[in-house]
């Protein structure tokens, strides 16, 4: 047998009767969380790819370690602090490069055959991330080139260090087995992209249903059920917006709805909806404030109609 598929087969023939179970399952729980990822990073020779949504890819993972008070997973690409055989410190200019996300939930997904696990964050403001890194160092610089994440460089003991920090609230990594190598980055992120819009849309189908037993006279419930739609609005407006590589002076996990809606170019389907953007955002930001103003169920429920239609045409 080929080496490669049996590399395949292998990791395969181990993942089946710990985790095929746990396929398409958004796991939370924190211990959950660091057994699927060691076995995705032990397995198959210790190394596997890291696909980024707004980078490109890092071909290998060194070591990792969990911080279990933030929840926090580290991923070392390249240490070249205390091993550096070839020469490639120079190269890269730094010392260290690595990656920190403070995980909420994974998932494993099927992209080309091979069981993958996606990573979510979440988000850190400027001033968390500055008391978190800015500590025991003598310079530091952070920014935010890619939509996605925040960049760290900083110095610790004459040492440079370069640290990826993804830093929005949806899927944005994916661990591949090293294996898998048949899988590239474009797929990956063509996967997360549309990993992210598939949560949505589910989650907006069964508010549909949910609504369905909702009386009109039960206003506090339609005005939670048109918050989650908001909130499922922004969240799939965000990754249609980084998809297409739109810039914005603020930082992108604290765009509202309104600064969002400029991507949707298509809206045809307003007509068949009998619903128009104005009136989604007119009902969205009634659920969402305490305005005292009655909600009419069905246009909550032709809001969710829209937002449905909108984020799969555009």
């Amino acid at each position: 047998m080929d080496k490669k598929i049996e590399n395949i087969m292998g990791f395969i023939s181990e993942f089946k009767p710990r985790f095929e179970e746990k396929i398409n399952c958004e796991i939370k729980d924190w211990e959950q969380i660091k057994e699927l990822i060691s076995f995705y990073i032990d397995n198959d020779e210790g190394s596997p790819i890291v696909d980024f949504i707004d980078l490109s890819n890092w071909d290998s993972v060194e070591s990792y370690t969990f911080d279990d008070e933030s929840r926090t997973l580290e991923l070392v690409w390249h240490d070249f602090q205390t091993n550096d055989p070839d020469g490639m410190r120079d190269y890269f200019g730094v010392d260290l490069i690595k990656c920190d996300i403070k995980v909420e939930s994974v998932v494993i997904t099927i992209n080309k055959s091979m069981p993958v696990l996606l990573l979510k964050g979440f988000y850190q403001a400027a001033r968390d991330i500055n008391l978190t890194y800015n500590n025991k160092c003598s310079g530091i610089n952070i920014s935010s080139n890619h939509p996605f994440s925040t960049e760290i460089n900083r110095t610790v003991k004459r040492k440079h260090q370069s640290i990826v920090v993804p830093n929005i609230n949806c899927f944005t990594m994916s661990i591949i087995p090293n294996c898998a190598r048949y899988i590239s980055a474009d797929e990956s992120k063509t996967l997360l992209y549309k990993f992210n819009i598939d949560i949505v849309q589910e989650r907006l189908l069964a508010l549909i249903t949910e609504l369905n037993s909702v009386d009109d006279a039960d206003q506090e419930t339609l005005q939670v059920k048109g918050n989650i739609a908001r909130k499922c609005f922004e969240n799939a407006l965000k990754v249609l917006n980084l998809k297409s590589r739109v810039e914005f002076d603020k930082d992108y996990q604290r765009l509202m709805l309104g600064d969002l809606t400029g991507i949707l170019k298509n809206l045809e389907f307003s007509d068949a909806v009998d619903f128009k953007l104005p009136n989604v955002l007119d009902t969205l930001n009634t659920c969402s404030h305490d305005s005292g103003v009655f909600i009419n169920k069905e246009h909550v429920f032709k809001s969710i109609l829209f937002i449905v239609a909108a984020i799969n045409l555009n």
